[in-house]
């Protein structure tokens, strides 16, 4: 079944975006306009180092089976995606029409993962031990993340989790 993502942030999204194209679903990329428009006319492409190869691969969103499309934050209509990917640095949710779309993301009540470089505040929410309140104060403007779930805000984190070893004999 081909799902459809909603990636808020065409740079920390596009690596996440190609794993998903390659995977065939469907990805919109939120942008600027003129990000947008490059997106559209000639796709993404990311490097990927690949185990056992000793160079990264060159990955081109043309050239796998998902459907790619970029859009600015105006044109979405969350209510149409699987899932919304949170891949946008913390303050960059105050731009005016990143801050509506994220309301519609809530409004629209679809689950969020966010890749950010912070956990959101509803995500923190959900921690017990952790004071979301106190937590304010590391935000450029907490009362971007009100209207959102925090049932429906889960956090990957950027940074590897794990690493590989080989366990002698």
């Amino acid at each position: 079944m081909i799902r459809r993502t909603l990636i808020l942030g065409a740079s920390y999204g596009s690596l996440f975006s190609t794993k998903l194209l390659m995977a065939v679903h469907d990805v919109t990329l939120v942008c600027r306009r003129a990000t947008a428009d490059l997106i559209n006319t000639r796709g993404t492409e990311v490097l990927l180092p690949f185990r056992g190869e000793p160079a990264a691969r060159r990955i081109r969103s043309t050239e796998l089976s998902g459907r790619l499309d970029a859009k600015t934050p105006e044109m979405v209509d969350p209510s149409d995606y699987d899932l919304v990917v949170l891949a946008m640095q913390e303050p960059q949710y105050l731009h005016h029409s990143v801050r509506a779309l994220l309301h519609r993301v809530a409004d629209a009540r679809v689950p969020c993962l966010s890749l950010m470089n912070m956990p959101p505040l509803p995500y923190l929410k959900r921690i017990a031990g952790i004071d979301p309140i106190a937590a304010e104060a590391a935000y450029s403007d907490p009362h971007v993340w009100d209207r959102l779930d925090p049932s429906l805000v889960t956090l990957c984190s950027p940074d590897p989790q794990t690493t590989r070893c080989q366990l002698a004999d």
